[in-house]
């Protein structure tokens, strides 16, 4: 009969083993399934009023994101023949890139001239007589349109601005910028900076990735310390560490499996796996231990372990996992999913430290799992003295308790809500310094953009409202921080320019409305204007 049974149990031991090792199989196949998403979208809340006149206003005209700038540098100025026609070139290459729809720099740009016969232009920059530099330069350096778009005040760096497909994959975003290291390699610039959707989500995925494991990592090595500290022995750690690593792996493979793509807050998920299970496993262990020690035979013990421990751990993973499934009450998507992501990730935890921990533990007497004796010792005094203390000093608790939420609530009243984006990219990486770059020396990463409604039976082209624009134009233009305004003065500022001559001095809106309807009809004629970005097609907006 005992052999019978020890068979069994035998048995019962490879049959979890089997169903766990080809459940870590599959896991790690579909681990590499993974999918890794970064939208500041996702973090707008669902249902708010100004998300959805965001995403309204984005189907009218377009999203302020489908772009990638690249500043490229020369430090002795780029009014250099050489590097302008080089520069020149690489313009005209980058319309051959994935997924752009348009390129634009100064070298392709020409000022309009009105001449007696017809339309004529000349180029910003004459790139074949470099006598003309100094001319250039200095009327594009005090031109509004150009400063801190296309050239830096000091004239160091010139940017090319690709116009790219709206909504870019994160997959088509890699292939772009595969293509685009790839073809900025083959110029012998100085230096060159990026900013735009498919360089930063390339990069912050990278970072969630790299976040994932650094955090698994560090985790894992304080929690293999800890573990060793309480236990001393090496097989009380190894199962420890491998109940926790196994229940990672299947919570992982199994979002891989799920199709669930994840987000800035997918770094969290390892520290919560090694919380959760470090948990579990050690109230497992010590339970399973302090039976042995009372004579227990190693089936009893775990069984009792199971009846008692099981059922407390079963309860304390459920209040945690429902805590966490009340976050899907939060309008923000990537909040939701967290919630859910990480109540499943609880119980997976539990599940495997139940199943797969208590089967191991088995095979194993209390001294081969933790060493015994002055350890235990120490631990029993240390909670004797640490119950005494709480028994005898309430007082002494109240007052620090009080004293501790005092400094604790000033310390609150501290927190800023200020957002810096800096603060969230990696340091000493290229993306940082990209992004501090155009930060301070061009127009920066976040625009402000202003939607404009036309009142009554005003339309959003008519003249007065287009001055009106252009009032609040000249009011933001007092702030420090607003380095380059557009809009769709722009365009008629520019025809009045033309036919001004091009002199400096007659970039502004007409002085009669006669005139103003005049440039409107020529600003319908010529698509390169690009108008439709900047007014509706009801001409309301």
């Amino acid at each position: 009969m005992a052999t019978m049974m020890n068979s069994f149990t035998s048995f019962r031991r490879w049959s979890v083993i089997a169903v766990f090792s080809m459940l870590s199989i599959a896991s790690a196949y579909y681990s590499f399934q993974l999918k890794f998403s970064f939208d500041f979208e996702q973090f707008f809340p669902e249902g708010d009023e100004e998300l959805n006149f965001f995403r309204d206003f984005v189907k009218e005209f377009e999203t302020d994101d489908n772009f990638m700038i690249i500043a490229i540098k020369r430090q002795n100025g780029v009014f250099d023949s050489v590097f302008l026609q080089q520069f020149h070139d690489f313009t005209l290459r980058s319309r051959d890139l994935p997924f752009v729809t348009d390129a634009q720099s100064l070298t392709k740009i020409s000022y309009p001239i009105r001449t007696p016969f017809s339309i004529a232009s000349i180029p910003a920059i004459h790139l074949d007589d470099p006598s003309r530099y100094p001319e250039d330069k200095a009327r594009i350096l005090h031109d509004e349109r150009f400063l801190y778009n296309l050239i830096t005040p000091d004239a160091r760096a010139l940017t090319l601005t690709l116009k790219m497909i709206n909504s870019i994959s994160l997959e088509e975003s890699r292939e772009f910028m595969q293509a685009l290291d790839q073809l900025i390699g083959e110029y012998d610039f100085e230096g060159w900076h990026y900013l735009g959707r498919p360089y930063f989500q390339q990069e912050l995925v990278a970072m969630q990735k790299r976040e994932i494991m650094v955090s698994a990592i560090v985790s894992g090595i304080l929690v293999t310390i800890l573990l060793w500290f309480l236990l001393r022995r090496f097989w009380g750690v190894f199962v420890s560490l491998v109940s926790i690593g196994l229940g990672m792996l299947l919570f992982v493979g199994l979002l891989g499996a799920w199709g669930r793509e994840l987000n800035a807050l997918a770094a969290l998920y390892p520290l919560l796996m090694i919380i959760v299970g470090t948990s579990d496993v050690v109230h497992i262990l010590s339970k399973y231990i302090d039976e042995l020690v009372k004579g227990r035979s190693r089936s009893e013990a775990i069984t009792i372990t199971i009846k008692e421990i099981g059922l407390a751990t079963l309860m304390t993973s459920m209040t945690t996992a429902i805590g966490f499934l009340s976050l899907t009450t939060s309008r923000i998507g990537p909040v939701r999913e967290f919630g859910v992501n990480a109540a499943i990730g609880v119980m997976i935890a539990y599940l495997t430290v139940i199943l797969f921990s208590t089967t191991i533990l088995t095979w194993f007497n209390a001294d081969q799992i933790s060493r015994l004796g002055k350890e235990e010792e120490f631990w029993k005094k240390l909670l004797n003295k640490t119950y005494l203390f709480t028994r005898f000093r309430e007082r002494h608790i109240i007052f620090s308790t009080i004293l501790i939420t005092g400094f604790l609530l000033f310390g609150i009243s501290l927190v800023t809500t200020n957002y810096d984006i800096v603060n969230n990219l990696p340091r000493g990486k290229k993306i940082t310094e990209d992004f501090l770059f155009f930060e301070k020396e061009l127009a920066g990463f976040r625009p402000m953009e202003f939607a404009v409604y036309a009142q009554g039976n005003y339309q959003a082209n008519d003249f007065a409202v287009v001055r009106q624009i252009d009032t609040l134009e000249q009011f933001l233009r007092q702030f420090p921080a607003i380095k380059a305004v557009g809009s769709i003065t722009t365009v008629y500022k520019s025809i009045n320019q033309m036919y001004g001559n091009n002199n400096p001095d007659a970039y502004r809106i007409p002085d009669n409305e006669a005139r103003f309807r005049q440039y409107q009809q020529l600003a319908n004629r010529i698509p390169q204007l690009s108008t439709n970005i900047l007014i509706s097609k009801d001409e309301k907006k």
